[in-house]
């Protein structure tokens, strides 16, 4: 799930009531995403040699 998909899903979360189920899920794929955002981010640092 990108960061488009997951401010929808907050914006749909924010106009109806939220369901446990749905609040787990969403908070899993901001997990996911922060995960991909983190490991990347590392990625470009090792790539460009700086440790």
């Amino acid at each position: 799930m990108n960061k488009n998909n997951i401010r929808a899903k907050i914006v749909e979360i924010r106009n109806t009531r939220l369901s446990v189920e749905s609040f787990i899920n969403l908070q899993q794929d901001i997990t996911n995403l922060m995960q991909d955002e983190i490991i990347g981010h590392f990625e470009q640092v090792m790539h460009l040699g700086a440790f």
